[in-house]
């Protein structure tokens, strides 16, 4: 799952690596580059929904590896275009492929670990979103150099994630699925109606808002720092490696959550890491005249939002019942999708319209903060009483109700 991620974000950050020399080529502003840029974040949020729906009834690793698959053709594809248009639908369909393997993934993660080490365990997957993107920056500043084209950057990624379908497809042959098509009483709802019930409508619609905010934040931090460095008068290999010194910090902040989560609990961490991720994002605009203050700036800041990151795909773990798993997160994450494309062109829009950085940063940063606020209204839930992907809340017997008022069976160990 964590090579997958990391495919997944070598994909994501690609069109941010490219993306100084498509404006160049092209001739295009900053507010068409951040329509670009945002195109697979739309795409990843109707993924994350839909593949996260259906992920719960074919099967969470029959979906990643449609996931895959979909993620290879239109990275392939995106090194054939040759304009705007062409290249933001690719993008918008690649991203339904990113969208997929990040919500199965989070199931696979969550349906297999249980107790407090399930937080680790998501937070070392989520690390590989950061270590791919760090590759695909090293990567970048590589082939730029030996071949001074950008869809040679789009082929690499192309090739990595084609690799990755092969493993993941011996994987599922060997692995016990999850599956509401593995209870004996299925769901009689769609999952979509489930999670808007009573006992879950709280814990969706919170979940939802803090996805949007941070995802706000953080996208408007990644898709923009290559531009964002060379506009300041540093080199396109200088801007990639600012690029990938945030990735590491950002997978070292998922690994650090990880290990803070096992002791503390979750909410009250990824609250206080959203807070400190925004005040230093609002700093980040004075910092950037100089590329070693930025690199510093930029780097915490990335260990902050990514923990918090980590953090809010282990809360969406354990605050769904078993079988709504991957609809609750595919739908969560899904709406984050929203700030994540809003990200990349507000700030398009604003630099475009003449804001120093010094503005624009701290306008950016409010995404954090509204996330550490809905952080804290979370309700207290306690799905994650099983052992092997069993169901999360007291079951009296074969056709009980769990607390989600799902009617279901309980099923074999491992199921």
């Amino acid at each position: 799952m964590t090579a997958c991620v990391a495919a997944d974000g070598f994909d994501v950050f690609s069109i941010a690596l490219a993306a100084p020399k498509i404006a160049s080529a092209w001739g295009i502003d900053d507010a068409e580059l951040g329509v670009v840029m945002s195109m697979d974040l739309i795409g990843m949020g109707v993924g994350a929904v839909v593949i996260g729906a259906l992920a719960d009834r074919l099967g969470r690793m029959r979906l990643l590896i449609t996931s895959l698959v979909i993620v290879a053709i239109g990275m392939a594809a995106a090194s054939i275009c040759s304009d705007v248009p062409s290249l933001s639908i690719v993008r918008l369909l690649t991203g339904l492929g990113i969208g997929g393997l990040l919500t199965t993934g989070n199931s696979v993660i969550g349906q297999d670990a249980s107790g407090r080490p399930r937080g680790l365990d998501i937070a070392i997957m989520i690390s590989g979103f950061s270590l791919g993107a760090v590759l695909g920056a090293a990567a970048s500043a590589g082939l730029q150099l030996v071949t001074d084209r950008w869809q040679a950057i789009f082929e690499l990624g192309a090739l990595a994630t084609a690799l990755l379908i092969l493993p993941a497809a011996v994987l599922s042959r060997r692995r016990d699925e999850g599956t509401t098509a593995g209870f004996r009483n299925p769901l009689t709802r769609p999952a979509a109606l489930q999670l808007f019930n009573p006992n879950t409508r709280r814990t969706t619609a919170l979940l939802a808002l803090a996805y949007i905010g941070q995802t706000f934040t953080f996208y408007f931090l990644m898709k923009w720092i290559p531009t964002l460095a060379e506009n300041l008068g540093h080199s396109h290999a200088a801007s990639a490696a600012l690029l990938g010194s945030a990735n590491i910090g950002g997978a070292a902040g998922a690994i650090v959550f990880g290990l803070v989560a096992s002791r503390f609990a979750l909410r009250p961490v990824v609250a206080a890491s959203m807070v400190i991720a925004a005040l230093l994002m609002a700093a980040m605009g004075f910092a950037a005249p100089s590329y070693s203050s930025l690199s510093f700036v930029v780097v915490v800041v990335a260990f902050f939002i990514v923990a918090g990151n980590a953090g809010l795909y282990a809360l969406a773990a354990e605050g769904f019942p078993c079988a709504l798993v991957g609809s609750g997160t595919g739908l969560v994450v899904g709406c984050g999708r929203l700030g994540a494309a809003a990200g990349p062109i507000t700030g398009g829009v604003l630099l475009s319209a003449g804001w120093p950085l010094s503005w624009v940063t701290p306008a950016m940063a409010c995404g954090c903060l509204a996330a550490a606020l809905t952080i804290s209204l979370l309700p207290r839930v306690d799905w994650q009483n099983e052992s092997g992907g069993g169901i999360r809340h007291g079951l009296a017997g074969p056709g009980s109700q769990n607390s989600a008022g799902l009617a279901v069976e309980t099923p074999a160990r491992g199921a």
